[in-house]
């Protein structure tokens, strides 16, 4: 059972125990909330218990930081191409020029799967870049970096704490190599593959069009709002396969409300040990939430900027060979950390959680979101009327003066 190696409501669906796995007896399967989780063919299974000593949920996470440092990618496309500040791109040439590779998240659109996989140049990596808000499968990615680093091959691991951490107990003394940087992203929690292949059906319907490519977080749009400040960068792009697109509205979207709100969070994230101000990647990158506008360059509020934690000597390491990529400076732990929750604890579980999964199987994702959280729904239209009223009071007040 696949109970024996971790307790059900603690797994992170991480993979380890699959990778490690000599029968190949362990599968990672999704579950009746899409989440995945092991399973364990037990008339193969010789009982060596190699699946739980791997599992990071029975081992306790060595956590660090030093400091914190505010960066952005000097050059303007790759700000624009990224979710928040372009460091991971910086981050991963510089371990291209010493002839390494990258391991990141790249998202198939038409399985709508989200996966792990090897980046061996800045083409290949434009995969792994952008945001993707469900859980990755990392598949075989922890025996493709052990051959990587075996081979002599410098690595640059990015993905959740979690990930990370299962990556270290997968390779035990490897790790110390030399050869291996890791990179987690500050990890508000994962939701399912369910989740997003429900919240995209109801939008098929909605605009009565196939979907064929969908972005969680672009930086593009019209008007002021489209900034990375005012939270453009943290709209949802789809694409619809008669080549026409749609931003959907930052407040209104049903995807962004349910996930910022705690609703479609995996169990083990409201109760995650990766949370706070220690950290187990040599760097945690992150958005530079909350910032007062008086400190940014038009610059940052335009194309976004991140906030680092700079957690080990090899997480010095790799930012000083990326310096010439990113422009940096020094910001305090209280800034760093007041508006990104994640450097202080878990997410809080909110009640309607229990049960919000069977609710959006029967009614779907649209319909099961606006009713959890109507009174934020109503006040957001509230919010939009009175804004059209006095726009169009204003706009009567400038006629009459004519």
């Amino acid at each position: 059972m696949a109970e024996k190696i971790c307790p059900y409501q603690s797994c992170t669906g991480c993979g380890a125990c699959a990778s490690v796995c000599p029968k190949h007896c362990v599968a990672m399967n999704e579950d009746a909330e899409g989440f995945l989780r092991p399973s364990v063919d037990e008339s193969f299974c010789i009982s060596c218990g190699a699946c739980a000593k791997v599992c990071p949920v029975n081992g306790m996470p060595q956590k660090h930081v030093i400091r914190y440092v505010t960066a952005a990618n000097r050059d303007d496309r790759v700000l624009r191409s990224s979710s928040s500040g372009g460091v991971f791109t910086a981050l991963a040439d510089a371990v291209f020029a010493e002839g390494g590779v990258a391991a990141g998240a790249a998202q198939d659109d038409a399985a709508r799967v989200v996966f792990h996989t090897i980046a061996r140049n800045r083409e290949e990596l434009a995969a792994l870049t952008r945001s993707k808000y469900y859980q990755s499968e990392t598949r075989g990615i922890y025996r493709d970096v052990r051959k990587m680093l075996m081979a002599g091959r410098t690595v640059l691991f990015t993905g959740t704490a979690c990930q990370v951490d299962a990556l270290y107990r997968y390779l035990g003394e490897m790790r110390h190599s030399g050869r291996l940087y890791t990179a987690d992203v500050l990890c508000h929690g994962v939701t399912s593959r369910f989740a997003v292949d429900a919240y995209l059906c109801d939008q098929e319907k909605r605009y009565r069009k196939k979907i064929r490519r969908f972005r969680f977080r672009v930086k593009s749009g019209d008007g002021p709002g489209a900034l990375w400040k005012q939270g453009g960068g943290t709209r949802m792009r789809i694409a619809f396969e008669d080549g026409t697109a749609v931003l959907q509205d930052q407040a209104l979207d049903s995807f962004f409300c349910a996930f910022n709100s705690n609703l479609i969070l995996r169990e083990s994230c409201y109760t995650c040990r990766y949370a706070g101000a220690g950290r187990v990647a040599d760097l945690t990158l992150a958005d530079y939430w909350g910032v007062d506008p008086a400190k940014l360059t038009q610059r940052q509020a335009d194309l976004g900027l991140s906030v680092v934690s700079v957690n080990t000597k090899r997480g010095e390491e790799l930012l000083r060979k990326a310096a010439g990529s990113l422009d940096q400076n020094p910001v305090s732990a209280e800034d760093a950390r007041k508006n990104n929750l994640a450097f202080v604890r878990p997410q809080n579980r909110p009640k309607d959680r229990s049960g919000i999964f069977g609710k959006i199987r029967r009614y779907g994702f649209d319909r099961t979101v606006h009713a959890s959280l109507g009174g934020y729904y109503f006040r957001q239209t509230v919010k939009k009327c009175l804004k059209a009223a006095r726009a169009n009071f204003r706009s009567l007040k400038r006629k009459g003066r004519r």
